[in-house]
């Protein structure tokens, strides 16, 4: 439990010549590669030291503020004491771009982890020790983006995540959009949960605007009100969808390069094709819900 052992300054290898439990004096003492560079002043992060693991500056003008204020207060705590947040939303609703945010009023980074991918790895306890090292280094926010990683059938990886979420030296942040994860917070006292809903009409009204401004889309002709009735989406559907769209009023002449209403439907419908994947298909009809008959309490 010594800090060299903890954050990891050192590591212990196998003894030699005992079982995997032998006594720790005859452990080979061995230094990180990554102290190395540090101490050859060699400071930069280096992604290829760790997989699907993103260093993000990000203002996030598009939340709302109170959002931002509200995470940024439950980040940092008065006199530097800390408190593992776990927040919970729908996929692609924006969870990670909102602790960026927080974690940019704070003047900090935030390094977010896919914990889908490191689950993968042969040593995922090891590799997560090694980035909570990272995030103390850079003094970044660590983001532990569950996804929809059932994390009480992986035990080990689960008991590296609450080691990590208990250490009070540390701004964490569990994310997920599924409801395992709501476990933790029984065995992490003083852990705030904290829940990211869709945007509102007015909200998601803003995102549109922001995602077409600068591809020259011709507002007065596109009911962004109408769009957002229509499809209400989280942020980032908005932001691929956007995208999309201007991609293919691009493809469809050099000329005018504007983004038609057309456009933006046809990219939202293919990003709702994506989402149902094999499960459901999308179908287009003239029916309206005038037309379904149902019983009066259903």
């Amino acid at each position: 439990d010594s800090p060299l052992l903890r954050w990891p300054l050192l590591r212990l290898g196998p003894a030699r010549g005992w079982t995997p439990d032998g006594p720790p004096l005859h452990s080979p003492v061995v230094v990180p590669e990554r102290i190395i560079d540090l101490i050859e002043n060699r400071t930069d992060f280096s992604p290829r030291a760790f997989e699907h693991v993103a260093i993000l500056h990000r203002g996030g003008a598009s939340l709302p503020a109170t959002l931002r204020e509200s995470l940024s207060r439950a980040l940092l705590r008065e006199g530097g004491h800390t408190q593992p947040i776990l927040l919970t939303g729908p996929a692609l609703s924006g969870k990670t771009t909102a602790v960026a945010a927080a974690a940019a009023t704070m003047g900090r980074p935030a390094l977010a982890v896919d914990l889908e991918a490191l689950a993968m790895t042969l040593s995922p306890g090891e590799l997560l020790q090694d980035l909570q090292r990272e995030a103390r280094l850079l003094d970044a926010v660590l983001v532990l983006r569950a996804g929809a990683l059932a994390l009480d059938q992986r035990i080990d990886l689960r008991r590296s995540v609450v080691a990590v979420l208990r250490d009070a030296g540390l701004p964490v942040v569990l994310t997920s959009h599924g409801t395992e994860a709501v476990s933790f917070v029984r065995c992490l006292p003083g852990c705030q949960w904290m829940t990211l809903d869709l945007p509102s009409e007015e909200e998601q009204h803003s995102l549109w605007t922001q995602v077409l401004s600068p591809g020259g889309a011709r507002q007065s002709t596109i009911d962004i009100a109408a769009l957002v009735r229509r499809y209400p989406l989280t942020p980032g559907d908005i932001l691929a969808a956007g995208s999309l769209a201007q991609t293919r009023a691009t493809q469809r002449s050099a000329q005018d390069i504007s983004v038609r209403f057309d456009d933006l439907i046809e990219a939202v419908r293919s990003r709702l094709i994506h989402r149902l994947g094999d499960v459901a298909e999308l179908v287009t009809t003239r029916l309206t819900w005038d037309d379904l008959v149902l019983r009066d309490e259903v």
